[in-house]
């Protein structure tokens, strides 16, 4: 799954941003790498945090829904 969340995170330290999402450093990397998809929820508190449109985020959505999988 193509993402932007490495390129918004910048010199941000995988850690702090896992920390302040809520999530696993491991699990934050996995969705960086598209190894994983996250779940609405997830989705939807990474999207709050950097303050852009899941559709944004997360670009391969159709319809407006995420394929919730591998949470």
């Amino acid at each position: 799954m193509k993402n932007k969340l490495r390129e918004l995170r910048g010199d941000n330290k995988l850690a702090d941003t896992a920390a302040k999402i809520g999530i696993s450093l491991q699990y934050l990397s996995k969705i960086e790498k598209g190894q994983r998809t996250p779940s609405l929820k997830i989705a939807s508190k990474l999207s709050n945090y950097y303050d852009i449109p899941i559709e944004e985020l997360f670009p391969n959505i159709i319809g407006g829904e995420i394929n919730v999988k591998n949470t």
